[in-house]
């Protein structure tokens, strides 16, 4: 099985291709982060001709009608739904493949050992996209009550810190403020409605 912070750390897991004629093309990559599989990369748009250098001038594109990539167009393209798109394909790939053949063709034992080692990495990816509420460790709240404390000691707003670290909205944050604190126990109970953090002593980091 594939160690949460293994040597697969930091490296690229999986890439899944998306997008039809009306979309534009998305290549999604994933990485190991921290135990976990997350994309990490996004290329948009036409692909090059096969052969061709992204990164040298002259190159061509495959398709000579080309759909510019502006506002509108980049608006149209739905992120969430091609990340949980590409990581229940991926967890559907490994599946088959880990049964000792993939699309009808019998893979190789070396083939099938590796996609075995990654599906548990898959499927716990897959898990988070699922309807409902996201699974969240106590390591997450262990983040969150880190990020609030050093933002109380900073003199800053603990809770706005923990919503900008995470990305998410205000009363999500509160909420995983009150988790970490009441269900965790990681920070101290407020008093009259003040921020409570762990308590330093002066000159500490």
């Amino acid at each position: 099985m594939v160690s949460g912070r293994g040597e697969l750390e930091g490296t690229l897991v999986n890439w899944s291709a998306s997008g039809g004629s009306a979309d534009p093309r998305l290549k999604l990559f994933f990485a190991q982060v921290n135990g976990r599989a997350e994309c990490v990369r996004i290329e948009i748009g036409a692909e090059f001709q096969p052969g061709e250098n992204p990164l040298t001038l002259g190159s061509r594109f495959k398709s000579a009608s080309l759909r510019p990539l502006d506002v509108g167009v980049l608006r149209t393209i739905a992120l969430g739904r091609a990340v949980k798109h590409a990581r229940a394909l991926w967890v559907a790939q490994l599946e088959e493949i880990a049964s000792g053949t993939f699309m009808g063709v019998k893979v190789k034992p070396v083939v099938r050992r590796e996609a075995k080692s990654r599906l548990a990495l898959a499927k716990e990816a897959a898990a988070r996209d699922r309807p409902g509420e996201a699974p969240l460790d106590r390591e997450h709240f262990e983040e969150v009550a880190r990020i609030y404390d050093d933002a109380l000691a900073q003199g800053e707003r603990p809770t706005w810190a923990v919503k900008e670290h995470f990305r998410v909205s205000y009363p999500t944050a509160a909420r995983y403020v009150s988790i970490a604190r009441h269900t965790y126990h990681l920070l101290p109970k407020t008093r009259r409605g003040r921020a409570a953090g762990k308590t330093r002593r002066r000159g500490s980091s």
